[in-house]
């Protein structure tokens, strides 16, 4: 379960580049699958959203919620594989 859940994080880290820096939009299949990891991640992301907050450099911000929920998802599974 975490290895799918950590797959689907790097699924919304790839996918939120290819919009970011692109023009493509999904439609269909795409637009089924973006909603499904996006639904999902954002589940843990907004309230982590919602504490940590945005850290400025520059005219940019960068949200810390993704580097740090990957964190402890990457933890998570190698106490898990611990046991």
């Amino acid at each position: 379960m975490l290895y799918t859940f950590l797959g689907l994080l790097i699924a919304r880290m790839i996918l939120s580049y290819v919009v970011a820096l692109s023009s493509y939009r999904p439609s269909g299949y795409g637009a089924a699958f973006f909603e499904i990891v996006f639904s999902v991640t954002d589940v843990p992301l907004r309230p982590l959203d919602r504490v940590l907050p945005v850290v400025r450099i520059g005219s940019v911000g960068l949200s810390l919620s993704f580097p740090i929920l990957f964190l402890v998802v990457s933890i998570l599974i190698s106490q898990v594989n611990q046991l």
